[in-house]
C-alpha cells in the first residue's frame, strides 16, 4: 500500500504545473487491484444442535484489474461523484485455502458507488467512498466422508452487500488524474453440503471479508 501512495505522489508532483483545481465532469479509467480475502466457516450440524463457528480465519491475497466511471458535481471545492465499478478480482484458480480442504475464491465484483471529497489544492483531493456491490465467488466446503476421511463439495454463487473506504485523487493534467483507494466489503458465501456429510450437516456457509487497495488512472472529459 505504501508503494502505491508513493507512486501516486511522485506522479502528481511531476504533472502539477498542468493541473486543474476542480474535480468535476466525467471520469473513466482503469484500476490495478490488490485484494486480501479472509473467511471462516459456520456449520449447522446435528452434533452442535445449531450453527457453530469454526476459526481461525483464513487469509489469502490476489491481484486483479478493474474499470470505473464516475461523474463529479463540484461546489466550491466540495464534490460528489456517483459512479460504477467492474472488477476482475482473481484469475485462474487462485483461492484462499482453509485448514481442511475448504477454500474461497473471489472471482469478480460489480456495483455502484458514491465518492464525497474536497479539493484541498490544485493537485490533491481526499475523498470518502461507499457503495453496494455484487461479489461472484467459488466456494469449496468440507465434511466427514463417513470413513474418517474428508469429503468436499464445490459451488459458485453471488452475494451482495455494501462497502466503504476512502482515497486520494491526484490531478496530473487537464485530462488525466490518478487515485489511490482502499475499501472493505463483507459477504456470506452459501456453500454446498458434501453429499457424504449430509447425514449430520444441515447447513454450511463461509463468512468472508475482502480488503481492496486500488491504483487508478482516469481520463476526464
Amino acid at each position: 500500500m505504501k508503494k502505491l501512495f508513493l507512486t501516486a505522489s511522485i506522479c502528481s508532483t511531476i504533472f502539477a504545473n498542468n493541473a486543474l483545481a476542480k474535480t468535476q465532469g466525467s471520469y473513466i479509467g482503469v484500476d490495478a487491484l490488490s485484494i486480501r480475502t479472509a473467511f471462516y466457516s459456520k456449520i449447522d450440524t446435528t452434533t452442535t444442535g445449531g450453527w457453530a463457528t469454526y476459526k481461525p480465519t483464513q487469509y489469502g491475497s490476489t491481484y486483479g484489474a478493474g474499470l470505473h466511471y464516475r461523474y463529479a458535481f463540484n461546489n466550491n471545492g466540495l464534490f460528489i461523484a456517483p459512479g460504477i465499478i467492474i472488477e476482475q478480482d482473481s484469475f485462474n484458480k487462485t483461492a484462499t485455502k482453509g485448514t481442511n480442504h475448504d477454500s474461497l475464491q473471489v472471482k469478480n465484483r460489480y456495483g455502484v458507488k458514491l465518492d464525497v471529497g474536497y479539493d484541498v489544492s490544485e493537485v490533491v483531493a481526499p475523498y470518502l467512498t461507499g457503495g453496494y456491490a455484487a461479489v461472484s465467488y467459488k466456494s469449496i466446503s468440507n465434511g466427514d466422508n463417513g470413513s474418517g476421511g474428508v469429503a468436499t463439495a464445490t459451488t459458485s454463487g453471488t452475494a451482495s452487500n455494501g462497502f466503504f473506504g476512502g482515497g486520494l485523487k491526484f490531478t496530473l493534467s487537464k485530462e488525466f488524474s490518478m487515485n489511490v483507494e482502499y475499501n472493505r466489503q463483507t459477504f456470506t458465501a452459501k456453500s454446498v453440503i458434501p453429499q457424504e456429510s449430509a447425514y449430520y450437516v444441515n447447513g454450511y456457509k463461509q463468512v468472508a471479508r475482502i480488503d481492496i487497495v486500488k491504483l487508478g488512472l482516469s481520463y476526464n472529459f
